[in-house]
């Protein structure tokens, strides 16, 4: 198997032709002659033992010759395109030029890496960052979530309030007559949840369990009911019970009860540690992708499109097999969203695009400042590689492409000299306003103010789910 020639074709595609030789190629004839003597019958021999020469006498010289070439010819476009140097992007058309006895030549016209890649200036580059200190706020909201996560559900013998959580009968009805769907027995609601139609929730503030009311509403003009589509409504209401929530309070015990951690500075603490390690993450990818913007300002170079297409692919394919994790294939999740397969397949393009012009314009980089990686580097990232995959330094050596493994060094390199000679610096913390002072309310339009209640166990679940059969009263 030889190369025979390279040629540099129009539109970064670069055509080599490839020869494979008498004797690799008989040998590879008379093995396929092997596989498949044992399915030919010849009249005059027993199955299986019918001579080469006969098959071919009967069905032509050729008869195994097309098995062969299909066999040979992936071998040897890998071994010419190693010597020829060419860089391919893409997979290659081949054409199969001449076939005999003495062997056969063929042609493969792949794209290649572009190597004429201008990328403007890229030291001194700049770049923001938010503060990298967690604010207090953010971790007193970590643990207000969590009270409200773990809050316990106790009947009140009072009005409902907003947040309140009523349990309920009620038959819906457009004008005298009761629609279907709008019926439910122990219905439970908490109000304020944007859970049921637009004024409904509304008109149950200040209803106290055995009252018995009427709640006027209307549907929407999008509602999935066209039969309810804009009608007006009456839901006749019966009121079983109030419910109210009551939160844990934030102490030693809580922490106990939810972490791991004995006090709730201890367990603080950890929250700090996480966000921060969070933020720290967030923060390097937000100053990468300011430096990368910068650099790409300056890019010029012909990108193969089969470079995008096939970036664009692996993209696609990562998102799929994470949906597919969660049981959720691409189809299903572009109906959930509501968007547009098509135009979903679009924006992956465009990050793929993106990235391979960053990919392109690091490289470039790269090979400005001379960034190759050294063999202890190298062997070092073998060494990570094979503890990641638990397997032996050596296996990673066949089971990835070398030139492969240091192009991606080379980019991290790049990537790393760009932050390096980068001027990067920390946003000022923006000023938060002043909360505008609220009147306060005279002595008799003053609201009852729930009862203060202490719970430090953690609490026990509550049957708040929502009757999905009575769907029609529910926005």
């Amino acid at each position: 198997m030889a190369l025979q020639q390279t040629e540099t074709l129009e539109n970064k595609q670069v055509k080599i032709t490839v020869s494979v030789d008498a004797d690799t190629f008989q040998k590879e004839v008379e093995a396929v002659y092997r596989r498949q003597v044992g399915k030919i019958n010849i009249h005059g021999f027993r199955k299986g033992k019918a001579p080469r020469k006969i098959i071919e006498r009967m069905y032509g010289e050729g008869f195994f010759f097309e098995d062969a070439v299909n066999n040979l010819y992936p071998e040897a476009y890998r071994d010419a395109l190693d010597q020829s140097g060419v860089d391919a992007v893409s997979r290659a058309e081949i054409d199969i030029a001449e076939v005999g006895p003495e062997g056969f030549t063929f042609t493969a016209t792949v794209d290649v890496r572009p190597t004429d890649i201008t990328v403007g200036e890229y030291k001194g580059l700049k770049a923001e960052h938010p503060p990298k200190t967690v604010p207090e706020a953010e971790i007193d909201e970590e643990i207000e979530r969590l009270r409200q996560r773990n809050a316990r559900v106790e009947p009140v013998e009072r009005a409902a309030l907003s947040g309140d959580i009523v349990v309920m009968d009620y038959q819906g009805f457009v004008g005298d007559t009761a629609f279907e769907g709008g019926t439910a027995e122990n219905q439970t609601l908490e109000l304020g949840s944007g859970r049921f139609i637009p004024g409904f929730e509304d008109q149950l503030v200040n209803a106290s369990a055995g009252d018995r009311l009427e709640v006027n509403v209307t549907f929407p003009q999008e509602y999935h009911s066209e039969e309810l589509s804009g009608k007006d409504a009456v839901f006749k209401v019966k009121v079983h019970e109030v419910k109210t929530r009551v939160l844990p309070e934030a102490d030693d015990e809580f922490a106990r009860d939810v972490s791991e951690f004995d006090t709730l500075e201890e367990y603080k603490n950890s929250i700090r540690k996480e966000k921060e390690e969070r933020r720290a993450r967030e923060i390097e990818s937000a100053v990468e992708e300011q430096l990368i913007d910068q650099l790409l300002s300056g890019f010029q170079a012909e990108v193969p499109d089969s470079m995008v297409e096939s970036a664009a692919e692996n993209i696609m394919e990562d998102f799929s097999e994470r949906l597919r994790m969660q049981g959720v294939d691409l189809t299903m999740y572009a109906s959930i969203t509501g968007q547009d397969p098509e135009k979903l397949r679009e924006q992956f393009r465009t990050q793929a695009e993106r990235n391979v012009k960053a990919n392109l314009a690091l490289g470039q980089v790269a090979v400005l400042e001379n960034l190759n990686p050294t063999e202890e580097q190298i062997e070092a990232k073998l060494a990570e590689l094979a503890e990641s995959f638990k397997v032996d330094a050596s296996e990673v050596r066949e089971m990835i492409k070398m030139e492969a493994l240091k192009r991606d060094m080379r980019t991290n390199a790049a990537l790393d000299f760009l932050r390096e000679n980068a001027v990067i610096s920390e946003k000022a913390p923006e000023a938060e306003a002043e909360p505008e002072a609220e009147p306060k309310p005279k002595p008799e339009a003053k609201a009852k103010s729930r009862p203060k209640k202490t719970v430090k166990k953690a609490p026990e679940k509550t049957d708040e789910t929502t009757d999905k059969k009575q769907e029609e009263a529910q926005s």
